[in-house]
Parts: C-alpha cells; sequence; structure tokens
C-alpha cells in the first residue's frame, strides 16, 4: 500500500537530488550540456563556491534575515493584531481588506512598490518632497535595499500571520480569560502563560508555514532589484538562478542548490526537534 507513494517520493524528490548532485560534479554550461563534453571537476564547484565566492555570505545573510528578522516581525506584530481585533473589532468585511496583500501574487505585489517607490514619481518620494526632504532611490541604494525588501515581504505576510493567530484566538472559551481576570492576572502574565501556551499548536503551524516561504523568497526580489545594487540583496534562491541562467554554469549553481539544501535540511530539523520536544511536553502536561 505505501508502494504508490515511495514511488512518487523516488520520481519527485529522490530522483531529482540524484541528478543535481551528480551535475555539481561536472564543469556543465548552456553550450556543453547536451554534447556531453563536460568534464568531470568533483568538488571542484563545491570548493569555488565555499572559499572564492564572495557573494555566497551575502546570499546566507540575507536569506536568513528574512527567516529570522522578517518572520519574527510578522508573528509579534499579527499577534498584536490578532489580540486586538479579538478583542475590538470583528467587522469581517475589514478582516478581509487587511488580507489582500496576502492574495496579492508576489510579481503584483512587486511592480506594485516599484511605483510606491520609483525616485521621480513614486508616492513616497512625493510625501518626503511635500516634508520638505529630498526623494530617495530606495532600491538604488545598497546599504537600504535589503532592508526595504524586507518591509515588502512584512507588509505582504503580516496579515496572512495575523489571520491563522485570530483564528487560535477565536477557539478559546471566554471563560478561560475571566477565570485569569478573576484571578487577578496581569494582562502580560495572561498574554505568556495562558494566550501563548493555548495557541501554540497554530502559532508553530504558521511559523514553519513562513518559515518555509521565507527560504522560498524570489520573486519580489526578482522584480525589484534583481538582486542588486550590486549583489547587496542576493538570496541563496536567487543566487543559484542568477549563476545559471544569467552566467550560464548550471552545474556551478547545481551546487549552490545543494548548499542551500543542507542548511534547510539543518535549520528544518532543528526547528523540528524544538517543535516535538513542545509537543512532548504538552502531552505529558495533559496526562
Amino acid at each position: 500500500m505505501i508502494c504508490p507513494g515511495l514511488l512518487f517520493l523516488a520520481v519527485m524528490v529522490i530522483f531529482p537530488m540524484v541528478f543535481l548532485f551528480r551535475t555539481s560534479l561536472y564543469d556543465i554550461t548552456f553550450m556543453n550540456f547536451r554534447s556531453g563534453e563536460a568534464s568531470f571537476i568533483g568538488l571542484g564547484n563545491f570548493a569555488e563556491l565555499l572559499f572564492e565566492d564572495k557573494r555566497l555570505l551575502v546570499s546566507i545573510k540575507n536569506t536568513f534575515l528574512f527567516v529570522f528578522v522578517g518572520v519574527s516581525c510578522q508573528f509579534v506584530f499579527g499577534l498584536i493584531m490578532a489580540l486586538v481585533f479579538n478583542k475590538v473589532l470583528r467587522h469581517n468585511l475589514f478582516i478581509s481588506m487587511l488580507m489582500l496583500p496576502s492574495m496579492m501574487t508576489p510579481i503584483v505585489v512587486g511592480l506594485l512598490w516599484r511605483y510606491i517607490l520609483n525616485s521621480d514619481f513614486g508616492i513616497v518620494s512625493q510625501l518626503l518632497m511635500l516634508l520638505g526632504y529630498s526623494k530617495q532611490a530606495w532600491l538604488s541604494n545598497p546599504k537600504i535595499a535589503i532592508y526595504v525588501l524586507l518591509i515588502i515581504d512584512f507588509w505582504q505576510w503580516t496579515p496572512f500571520m495575523f489571520l491563522i493567530l485570530l483564528a487560535g484566538l477565536q477557539t478559546m472559551t471566554p471563560d478561560t480569560l475571566e477565570a485569569a481576570r478573576v484571578d487577578g492576572a496581569s494582562g502580560i502574565v495572561t498574554l505568556f502563560y495562558i494566550i501563548l501556551p493555548i495557541i501554540k499548536p497554530i502559532a508553530l503551524v504558521a511559523v514553519t508555514f513562513r518559515i518555509m516561504d521565507a527560504f522560498k523568497l524570489f520573486d519580489i526580489i526578482a522584480v525589484l532589484t534583481g538582486g542588486g545594487p550590486g549583489s547587496s540583496t542576493y538570496t541563496l534562491i536567487l543566487k543559484a538562478m542568477i549563476d545559471g541562467f544569467t552566467h550560464f554554469r548550471l552545474a556551478y549553481s547545481a551546487s549552490v542548490s545543494i548548499v542551500t539544501l543542507i542548511l534547510v535540511t539543518i535549520f528544518s530539523l532543528l526547528f523540528l526537534r524544538i517543535i516535538y520536544k513542545e509537543m512532548g511536553e504538552e502531552e505529558l502536561l495533559m496526562q
């Protein structure tokens, strides 16, 4: 009964990974990948990537910036919004309007923010000029471009985090919070010792989905900066694409993908270990 699942796993996961690793061991480009003239270089691509390519560290730093800082900010602000809406505002139409950024495709979001941040006619530059400041080239400054992209990612995906956390809050019975108030628990105590433990499974699901998306972030960066200025907004996925389809180094791009896969696997194992540990502690408490 598990044979169909194993076959699907072999075709869709195992075979591509083996083929990717085999490709990374050769000097394959668009000029020789059909002729079979690519020379075997062993781990040469990995040696060049790890010891000579200065863009690798920038790509890793930017990727983990989106994974850690981006997802953390989305969770915190999404939780604050969920607490406010769960207590004060319950208008479904307003909540639907808040979800619009998350329902837009990343390409559309990128094009929208390209016009918003345009230094000549963008609304941000116009507002700055009205306030007496000079217009800024937001996406052409290597010192701030990555943080502008981080804000755009925050704008798009915080509503997604908010909606899932709001659904978790609405599963709580009012008696739980009322009992905490009667016992004299403060708002901070209620949040950290009652609300968060109750919605922890849902919160972990939301954070897991966002971490997986953050590792794969590509569309918005490709549309807005293309990795520039220079390599200041490179991520691992974008670097693999540029090395493979702009510089035509297919084998080198495969080595970048394998390094990315290793980093994602290590991080995923650590994260899943934390989740399973939390789930195990909850089961012990229930028993």
